[in-house]
């Protein structure tokens, strides 16, 4: 995405991780992304999102019983499945042949991204007084 272009709310794609797996885009939930699997998938990446996640490592962690080329198929497969059901998923991921990541520019607002905020807040206020690192925590 350009980074001069100004990102609209009914863009961003807001997901929730924690407590229940949904998909949300100005306002609309989006249905295609209700299998295990594309939401694992999701969540993994969010989770690895500062680094690239090799295509090998995503298909063996996602599928760990089958054969390295069996694993590897399943992944093309539902990569193809979540460019379908996630409209414009190139504003949100990069997708190449050997990786995959979130973009650090995407239109993404997660609840994952900011529980990790917070606790990354608690950790800074650790050295300052303990009802600042409490709220930081609660919240």
């Amino acid at each position: 995405m350009d980074a001069t272009v100004p990102v609209s709310l009914d863009t961003v794609l807001r997901l929730r991780v924690l407590g229940g797996f949904r998909a949300v885009r100005g306002g609309d939930i989006l249905p295609g992304l209700h299998t295990g699997r594309l939401q694992a998938l999701l969540a993994y990446v969010m989770l690895q999102r500062h680094a690239p996640s090799s295509r090998q490592q995503l298909a063996f962690a996602l599928w760990p019983d089958t054969s390295d080329k069996q694993a590897r198929t399943n992944l093309r497969t539902l990569l193809s499945r979540l460019r379908r059901a996630l409209p414009e998923a190139d504003r949100v991921l990069i997708i190449d042949q050997q990786t995959l990541q979130v973009r650090p520019d995407a239109p993404l607002a997660a609840d994952l991204f900011a529980f990790e905020d917070a606790l990354a807040q608690a950790d800074a206020d650790a050295a300052a007084t303990k009802p600042a690192r409490s709220q930081a925590l609660e919240a």
